[in-house]
């Protein structure tokens, strides 16, 4: 069997058999080079790094973290949660928000590990997402018996990869070890048992990766608003950049890049096209929905899809470029729009979005008991 039978994969299998090998600069992380870390994000933020490793909510509990960010000028409070599960940081969210009523707190979830995207790295479809202990075995031999040159023209390839991504976000970044471990069990649950336990019986039968390959690790983050950080995604120059922590304007845009800093600050037309998207119909919904962004501590930033306007033109704006359409008085994704929702959707910043859109329902709801209430006086 060639290598160039599984060129997806053997780039990644030999970032894996040789990530030893390949030269990169070594780098010892140290408290401060963690706190670098954090207080470059925090400056990209418009917020100051806090020396805090914990803080207390509304409950009693103590919340570990890894870093504190507090914007005064915005009055927000930005927790970098050392918190694995999204569901209980999303619920610190809110233990936290209790104790700081004139604050508006939002919560970021570092994540350095991710098992499907790693997957993702090996494979180049879910339907291809399957390898039989004997192609392994087959492809490994091969990579073995390849000359020096083309061993290193592999993984000079593979280097560029998830695989090695991860590696570089595990190497530097200080979460807890148990934490990490209990996180990839709960990925590693996506496996398909079933087809690992036949190929050892025999091994021509393949193993399937296919579920976790379509594994959608952030999908809780962005359901509940918290802001999952990827760190998995970081290139090997993208460290350098933020523990030096000089060049502030390129670390915003590579944030802008990953679709992270437009969770903290959100396109006013990209919210609006996403409210609709979501089910939003009426324009005065829309619009307040947009209104709201700087209400919950999200600052609105620059328009991407259309030359700035204000926010009550933000519909006839995006009408005019094609991306929504106004039908018996009902605002509508056009399949443009439907597009460059589909760009996005899946990204971090789509948490501001639901966080957005939780707050509408749930005073949507509150004004409806009120009327509710006031007609059975």
């Amino acid at each position: 069997m060639r290598v160039e039978a599984f060129p997806h994969f053997a780039e990644n299998a030999a970032c894996y058999a040789s990530y030893s090998t390949i030269k990169a600069s070594p780098m010892t992380v140290s408290e401060s080079d963690q706190k670098q870390l954090w207080r470059t994000f925090s400056r990209a933020l418009g917020a100051e790094l806090r020396d805090q490793s914990s803080v207390r909510g509304a409950s009693g509990i103590d919340h570990p973290v890894q870093a504190i960010a507090v914007d005064d000028k915005e009055q927000r409070v930005i927790i970098f949660s050392a918190e694995p599960n999204p569901r209980i940081a999303a619920l610190i969210q809110g233990d936290i928000q209790s104790t700081l009523p004139n604050a508006k707190v939002l919560v970021a979830r570092p994540i350095v590990l991710d098992v499907g995207a790693i997957i993702r790295g090996f494979f180049k479809n879910a339907e291809e997402a399957k390898i039989s202990l004997n192609q392994l075995s087959d492809l490994g031999a091969t990579f073995n018996s390849l000359s020096e040159e083309d061993r290193e023209r592999w993984t000079n390839a593979a280097s560029r990869g998830v695989l090695q991504s991860t590696m570089k976000a595990v190497e530097h970044v200080r979460l807890p070890s148990s934490s990490q471990w209990n996180l990839v069990f709960q990925q590693l649950l996506a496996l398909d048992w079933t087809s690992i336990l036949a190929s050892f019986q025999d091994q021509t039968t393949p193993i399937s990766f296919t579920d976790i390959y379509n594994l959608d690790t952030i999908a809780i983050d962005r359901e509940y608003g918290v802001c999952p950080i990827p760190l998995y995604e970081f290139q090997v120059n993208d460290w350098d950049l933020f523990f030096r922590g000089t060049d502030i304007e390129h670390v915003q845009q590579r944030l802008k890049q990953l679709n992270i800093f437009q969770y903290f600050f959100p396109s006013p037309d990209q919210l609006a096209l996403g409210a609709v998207e979501r089910g939003l119909t009426k324009r005065e919904e829309i619009v307040n929905l947009v209104r709201s962004s700087d209400e919950l501590g999200h600052p609105l930033g620059a328009s991407e899809l259309i030359a700035a306007r204000e926010i009550p033109d933000l519909i006839d704006a995006l009408a005019e470029r094609g991306y929504l359409a106004e039908v018996d008085h009902t605002v509508r994704v056009t399949p443009a729009g439907a597009h460059q929702r589909l760009l996005i959707k899946t990204r971090p910043r789509e948490s501001a979005l639901s966080k957005f859109l939780q707050r509408f329902k749930v005073n949507i709801s509150l004004r409806a008991s009120t009327k509710d209430f006031s007609s059975h006086r």
